[in-house]
């Protein structure tokens, strides 16, 4: 007769990576074999001199969320690249 015991809680913090939806991360051998449950909190990186919490509060930021001809922003890239590329080709465009 087999008796399950109880395993006492365990916090351990470990830095990892997250890569196309796989976790990786070294956990010490200290910690018991079984599931856990994750919390990520993602290391603050700078691009361009400002952290994503910096970028975010700038005031330029979603300043064209209201305009009617950014309502679908894919065709309208679409959009820019074709006048772009026909522009980079020589052709006259109008408008």
């Amino acid at each position: 007769m087999s008796v399950a015991t109880k395993a006492a809680p365990c916090e351990v913090r470990v830095k990892g990576k997250v890569r196309k939806g796989r976790l990786t991360a070294k956990v010490p051998l200290s910690v018991p074999d079984g599931n856990f449950e994750v919390t990520l909190k993602s290391a603050a990186r700078k691009r361009n001199g400002m952290t994503l919490e910096e970028l975010l509060a700038h005031p330029a930021f979603g300043m064209w969320k209201d305009r009617e001809g950014m309502k679908d922003t894919i065709a309208y890239a679409q959009k820019v690249r074709e006048r772009f590329n026909k522009e980079l080709s020589g052709e006259r465009l109008l408008k």
